[in-house]
């Protein structure tokens, strides 16, 4: 039995925090971006879309927009999946997705499937988009008085190679 509070013997609570407030606040940006989606018929310039492999991102006035909405969506999803106590992994998101009262995604999981994509990238880009946010200072300067009050483990915390190894597979 491992000294930390980690959960399932590797996710730290600090880990855990960062992803579930990047999760949670990615919708309203990403969002927020949609109009260089609309403006430019590609979703280029979208927040953590830069983390999506160019392949899947689509172009279009009509598809890109539609794109985005599904990326929000899937971010709104995952923070539902840790506000439930679960770990979103690509299964688990898969899993949730498929539930009958999120049927409502249906259309957006659709549009943001349509050229490939999937369940491990948006993963994906919420692991990469929280270290840099981390990294660079910016989740410490609006959330590091509650990160700091989260107990610590020195094996676990912010290895986000773990992390991404975990939830993308």
């Amino acid at each position: 039995m491992p000294d930390c509070a980690c959960q399932d013997e590797w996710l730290s609570p600090k880990t855990k925090f960062v992803l579930s407030t990047t999760a949670a606040v990615a919708p309203d940006l990403i969002l927020a971006t949609d109009d260089l989606a609309e403006t430019h018929g590609h979703a280029g310039g979208t927040y953590l879309a830069q983390y999506m492999p160019a392949g899947v991102l689509p172009r279009g006035k009509k598809a890109a927009p539609e794109w985005v909405a599904g990326f929000a969506m899937l971010f709104g999803v995952i923070k539902g999946i840790f506000d439930a106590g679960r770990i979103p992994t690509a299964e688990e998101l898969e899993k949730t997705l498929d539930l009958p009262e999120n049927a409502k995604h249906a259309k957006l999981w659709k549009a943001y499937a349509k050229k490939d994509a999937d369940c491990e990238m948006v993963l994906e880009a919420l692991v990469r988009g929280a270290k840099y946010d981390l990294e660079e200072g910016d989740f410490q300067d609006a959330w590091g008085e509650e990160l700091d009050a989260l107990p610590s483990c020195d094996d676990h915390d912010f290895d986000w190679n773990l992390v991404e190894d975990v939830l993308v597979g």
